[in-house]
């Protein structure tokens, strides 16, 4: 699962609760506690909301098991 953190004086400070949401729902979904599951090959973006409005973006690759690449 996912998790996320931010940067404050240099170092990691726990986030509030984030909203997790896929832009790519086709290969990629993710629930509210940041666990997620693969439906399809391919790329796809996950963007971590703050309740403050922050927010940033991870690519996750998708590929059939076995293959390396």
């Amino acid at each position: 699962s996912l998790s996320a953190g931010y940067f404050a004086r240099g170092a990691v400070v726990e986030a509030a609760p984030v909203r997790w949401t896929s832009l790519n729902p086709d290969r990629v979904t993710v629930d509210e506690g940041g666990g997620v599951r693969a439906m399809r090959w391919g790329r796809a973006a996950i963007v971590a909301t703050s309740d403050d409005g922050s927010a940033d973006t991870v690519s996750v690759g998708v590929r059939p098991h076995g293959t390396w690449g």
